[in-house]
C-alpha cells in the first residue's frame, strides 16, 4: 500500500514537471539572434549575454565582472552552454557578425533552456507542498495552475534571473513546510530546516532580494522552538547557512568585492537595491501612483489571470482564519516581499514572480476551504479556475510562436522599397533597439551609441536613417519617406500626455499616412488586456509604419 502511495506521488510529480515543461519548450526560441538581427527582442538578455561571455573556465576565470544580478544563475547557464558545445550542439565564436549572432543565438538559447527547466520544476514543488496541506488531488490541482501560470509561463522562456529565482524560493517553501511535519523527529525536521536556510541562499545568489525567503525557515524554527525541539542557537545556524548558501552561488561578492558593490551609477549590487529602485526606469512608471496598489490591481491580474487572483486573495484570508501554521509562514512571506517590493519605483510584473507559487498554494488553500463548506461545488470551481488560467496562457504561448511583429514589419519593408539606386529615407524616434523592426541587422542600446551611418551601411544601403526624436520641427525638414516607430517608444508619452509628442503626432498624421501596423492578436484573446504591463508587452509591441503623402 505504501509503494502504491509513492508510485502515485512520483507519478503526479512527472506528470506535472512534464505538462509544465512542455508549455516553455514552446516558443522558448522566440526573439533569439539571427542573420537579420544580431540581438534578442528581450533587452536584459544582452547583460546575461556579455556576463556569460566574461567567463573563462578552462582558465580559471570565474569571475563573470557582472553583479547586477548575482551569479549562480549565470554559471548554470554557462555550464549549460559548455555542454551544448560539447556535444556539438552550439556555434562557436566568429569575426563574421553574422556567424557571431549565432554564437549569442546559442549562447542566449542555453540560459533560456536553463529558465525552462527550473520554471517547470516549481510546478511539481508547488504541488508538494500543498499535498502536505491538503491533499493530493488539491495539491494536483495547484501544480497544474502554477504550470499554466500565464506570467510565470511568459518569463519562462527569457534568459533571466526572475523564473530561476522562483524555484528555488519554492524550493525553500516546501523544505520549510517539510520541517513542520508532526509524524517524525526533530532530527529530521532540523534537517530540512537547515536545508531550506541553505536553499534561501541560493535564491538570493540568483536574485538579490530574493533572500528574504529566509523568513520561512526562520518561522519554521520558531514554530518548533515553542516545542522545545530546536535549540535557541537554530536561528543562528538558518542565517548562517543562508550566507554560505550565497557565497556558494555567488562568491566573488567576497573574492572581488568593490566590483560586487559597483560604482552605485549602473553596475553592482549597491546600484540595483539602493539607486534603481529610488531613480525609477526612465519615464515607464511615471505617475503610477502607489507601488502596492499598482501591483495589486494591474501587475498581478497579467501575471495570474483576474478569476485566479481572486481565489488566491479568498484563500489567504481563510487560511489566515484557521491560523495554520504552514500557510501563516507563507503569508508572511508573501506580506514582506509585497511591502518591500511596494517602496521600489521600478514595478515590472516579472517582479511579482516570486509570489506565484506561493499564491497558487493560497489558491489550493481556498478550494479547500470550499471543500468544506461546499463539497459539490469544489470540483466546478477548480474546473472553471484552471479553465481560465489555460485561456490566458494561450494569449501568451501564441505570442511567442507567431511571427513577430518587428519581422513583419522589416518584412513589408523589404517589399515596400525593393531595391533602391540609393537609399530610402526612414525616419525613427531614436537609434534601433531592441523594440525596433530588424531594418538594420544591429540595434543601438544607451551604452553602444552608434552613428547612423553605420546602420545605413549595414542595411545594404537599402535604408537612410534619420532620428528625429519626438521633434515636431526635425521631421518637417528632414522629411523621410517612411516613418517606423515602436509602441515601446511612444506608449508612455501618450499614458503621460507629453506635450511634445502629441506635436509631433499631430504633423506626422498630417503629412504622413498610417501605411500599415503590425500588432498580434490571437481570436480567443482574453478580455481587458489592451494596456498590457511594459515587460508583457516584450514578444508583442505594435509597430506602426507611416508613407510620406505624395
Amino acid at each position: 500500500m505504501k509503494n502504491k502511495s509513492i508510485m502515485k506521488t512520483w507519478g503526479a510529480i512527472v506528470g506535472v514537471f512534464a505538462l509544465a515543461l512542455a508549455l516553455r519548450l514552446i516558443g522558448l526560441t522566440w526573439g533569439l539572434p539571427t542573420r537579420e538581427h544580431w540581438y534578442s527582442y528581450h533587452p536584459d538578455e544582452a547583460q546575461m549575454l556579455w556576463a556569460m561571455i566574461s567567463l573563462d573556465f578552462f582558465n580559471g576565470d570565474f569571475n563573470p565582472n557582472f553583479f547586477n544580478y548575482p551569479s549562480l544563475y549565470i554559471y548554470l547557464a554557462s555550464f549549460t552552454r559548455m555542454l551544448a558545445g560539447g556535444l556539438g550542439l552550439a556555434h562557436g565564436p566568429s569575426n563574421d557578425p553574422a556567424l557571431a549572432a549565432l554564437f549569442a543565438r546559442d549562447i542566449i538559447l542555453s540560459a533560456r533552456v536553463v529558465t525552462a527547466v527550473l520554471g517547470a520544476a516549481t510546478a511539481p514543488l508547488v504541488y508538494l507542498t500543498v499535498r502536505q496541506i491538503g491533499g493530493a488531488k488539491i495539491g494536483i490541482l495547484a501544480g497544474v495552475l502554477m504550470a499554466f501560470l500565464p506570467g510565470h509561463l511568459q518569463h519562462s522562456h527569457f534568459a533571466t534571473v526572475d523564473v530561476p529565482a522562483t524555484f528555488f524560493i519554492t524550493l525553500c517553501v516546501w523544505l520549510s513546510v517539510r520541517a513542520l511535519r508532526e509524524d517524525v523527529d526533530a532530527q529530521w525536521c532540523r534537517k530540512q530546516l537547515y536545508w531550506a536556510a541553505l536553499v534561501a541562499g541560493l535564491a538570493a545568489a540568483t536574485k538579490y532580494n530574493a533572500g528574504l525567503i529566509v523568513v520561512a525557515p526562520l518561522i519554521a524554527w520558531l514554530y518548533q522552538k515553542k516545542k522545545q525541539q530546536f535549540a535557541s542557537t537554530g536561528a543562528l545556524a538558518i542565517i548562517a547557512l543562508c550566507g554560505l548558501g550565497f557565497f556558494l552561488g555567488c562568491p566573488y561578492s567576497i573574492l572581488d568585492f568593490p566590483s560586487f558593490w559597483g560604482d552605485g551609477k549602473n553596475m553592482g549590487v549597491a546600484y540595483e537595491l539602493l539607486v534603481h529602485p529610488k531613480q525609477g526606469h526612465g519615464d515607464v512608471f511615471l505617475e503610477t501612483g502607489n507601488g502596492w496598489v499598482y501591483h495589486a490591481l494591474f501587475n498581478a491580474p497579467f501575471l495570474m489571470s483576474v478569476p485566479l487572483l481572486l481565489v488566491s486573495v479568498a484563500g489567504i484570508v481563510t487560511t489566515r482564519v484557521k491560523r495554520r501554521r504552514e500557510t501563516c509562514m507563507l503569508f508572511t512571506w508573501v506580506a514582506l516581499y509585497f511591502f518591500a517590493l511596494g517602496f521600489s519605483q521600478v514595478r515590472f510584473m516579472r517582479y511579482l514572480l516570486l509570489l506565484a507559487p506561493a499564491l497558487c498554494v493560497f489558491a489550493g488553500c481556498a478550494i479547500i476551504a470550499l471543500r468544506s463548506y461546499r463539497p459539490g461545488l469544489t470540483r466546478v470551481s477548480g474546473t472553471i479556475v484552471l479553465l481560465l488560467t489555460v485561456w490566458g496562457a494561450y494569449g501568451v504561448i501564441y505570442q511567442l510562436v507567431v511571427t513577430d511583429p518587428r519581422d513583419s514589419a522589416a518584412v513589408w519593408m523589404a517589399q515596400t522599397v525593393g531595391s533602391p539606386a540609393t537609399p530610402v529615407t526612414v525616419g525613427m524616434q531614436g537609434a534601433p533597439w531592441f523594440y525596433s523592426p530588424p531594418l538594420s541587422p544591429q540595434d543601438s542600446p544607451p551604452y553602444l551609441p552608434i552613428p547612423p551611418e553605420q546602420f545605413t551601411q549595414l542595411s545594404g544601403n537599402k535604408y537612410q536613417f534619420i532620428f528625429t526624436g519626438f521633434e515636431a520641427s526635425k521631421l518637417q525638414s528632414e522629411k523621410p519617406a517612411f516613418f517606423v516607430m515602436s509602441e515601446l517608444e511612444w506608449r508612455e508619452r501618450e499614458r503621460l500626455g507629453d506635450e511634445g509628442f502629441f506635436k509631433f503626432m499631430e504633423v506626422l498624421k498630417q503629412d504622413y499616412d498610417l501605411a500599415i501596423n503590425f500588432k498580434n492578436k490571437s481570436a480567443l484573446e482574453m478580455p481587458g488586456r489592451d494596456f498590457v504591463p511594459h515587460d508583457f508587452l516584450y514578444p508583442n509591441p505594435e509597430v506602426r509604419i507611416y508613407r510620406r503623402k505624395g
